[in-house]
């Protein structure tokens, strides 16, 4: 394998972090000019990635020089409490691979997180989604947001003000700081350029044609057609890997398929390479979304008398999760069926999704963690996980990351709630 697009197989990302949460300079951290940026399994280069623009699009955070940044009335008395590493910040936004655009915006970045680590409300002038900052206010909106709080959990659907746009499914995203993402970078005007950013960020969306009917939704046929239990003599290997990427592939030519590439994290992560070219698909429903989808109860907020809608999208059995994710069912000895190991080469989604890298998009440190684990992979270094193993691999600064992520979904929910509801 060539050495100048992947890193060395005896390099593992996790030697770069302590379990216990104590930060460490990484032996290295790529550029995004140098070798490391190079994707492997499909993908093209990482793109570069500036600190500011991040804090800006995804968090709402505005940094500033260091002449605004000391006119601030509170910056006095926090100076010499602005311990933070450069280092660690990254740690908080999951993006060890992001570079700072302007120096002269360091101090303020650090002043930012002092506050988000001490708990303390971030100064208007630097967040747009305070009370009192109006930037976002002043906006020209180009769809309707509608928070959906009558589902379980919340969720925020996306309609187009021009009826040009409209279509016959709708688009519902699961966080508030998606929406207001969208809001900042004036993505749009239609649907498709919405689902287009989310497939390229790995942010998790669904696309459901709604319906007045009840559901009724025809018997499921089968997809996945092998077994994923294994004897206790089970020893996998890179041929063994192999042979996952073929079953995967394989299933990924189903049209259904499409749900992993909505679910967004590590099972977009896996699949996107197999749908480049083919990303329409993401535009609504397969037609086969009554054989192979599901229909959650809607309770509508808006415009349907308070009809409970069936709410239709492709999905995936717990069968199929297992089958991208590479999971294997390993008998703890032979002839015993009630006694089982799960093992898996890569995580699962709920496991994942609970882990310290994810931040609701597929960041550089997710990509730095797929690229090396790979790697290893085919260098026959790695092997499959138990889950308590992957829990443990992948737990980083898990405390920062949902610090930051906390804060920014709720103060969004509340801005949404009292601006855009």
């Amino acid at each position: 394998m060539d050495s100048r697009i992947v890193p060395p197989c005896s390099c593992s990302i996790l030697d770069e972090f302590l379990e216990d949460g104590e930060i460490v300079p990484p032996k290295r951290i790529p550029t995004p000019d140098s070798s490391d940026s190079h994707d492997v399994d499909g993908a093209k280069k990482l793109p570069r990635q500036y600190l500011e623009t991040i804090l800006s699009t995804r968090y709402g955070i505005k940094p500033c020089s260091q002449s605004v940044l000391e006119s601030l009335p509170s910056y006095e008395g926090v100076y010499d409490k602005m311990t933070l590493t450069d280092y660690e910040v990254r740690m908080y936004m999951a993006e060890r691979n992001a570079q700072l655009q302007d120096e002269d915006h360091a101090a303020s970045i650090r002043y930012i997180f002092y506050h988000v680590k001490e708990s303390i409300p971030l100064p208007p002038k630097l967040w747009d989604l305070h009370d009192s900052n109006v930037s976002l206010k002043k906006v020209s909106y180009t769809f309707r947001f509608i928070c959906e709080d009558k589902c379980s959990p919340t969720v925020y659907r996306i309609t187009p003000l021009n009826g040009r746009y409209l279509r016959p499914w709708t688009l519902v995203v699961p966080h508030a700081t998606t929406v207001l993402q969208v809001v900042r970078n004036n993505w749009g005007p239609s649907l498709e350029d919405l689902t287009g950013e989310f497939v390229s960020l790995g942010i998790p969306f669904s696309t459901l044609v709604l319906s007045s009917s009840p559901p009724q939704r025809l018997p499921r046929p089968q997809s996945v057609f092998e077994d994923l239990s294994r004897p206790s003599s089970f020893r996998p290997n890179i041929f063994t890997y192999r042979n996952y990427e073929l079953r995967r592939e394989d299933f990924l030519k189903h049209p259904h398929s499409r749900a992993a590439l909505l679910r967004g994290g590590i099972l977009w992560r896996l699949c996107k390479a197999s749908f480049e070219g083919c990303l329409g698909l993401v535009n609504g429903p397969s037609a086969d979304v009554r054989v192979f989808g599901e229909a959650i109860r809607f309770p509508s907020s808006t415009g349907n008398g308070g009809i409970t809608l069936a709410a239709w999208d492709d999905t995936l059995t717990s069968d199929e999760v297992d089958l991208i994710c590479g999971v294997y069912y390993v008998a703890a000895k032979d002839g015993d069926q009630k006694q089982w190991t799960t093992l898996s080469w890569w995580p699962r989604p709920n496991v994942f999704d609970k882990c310290g890298m994810w931040t609701g998009y597929w960041n550089s440190s997710c990509e730095i963690w797929f690229q090396q684990r790979l790697d290893s992979i085919r260098c026959g270094e790695a092997k499959p996980l138990k889950a308590k193993e992957w829990k443990s691999a992948l737990r980083y600064h898990q405390k920062k990351t949902r610090q930051l992520c906390d804060l920014t979904e709720e103060a969004s929910a509340r801005f949404i709630g009292k601006v855009l509801g």
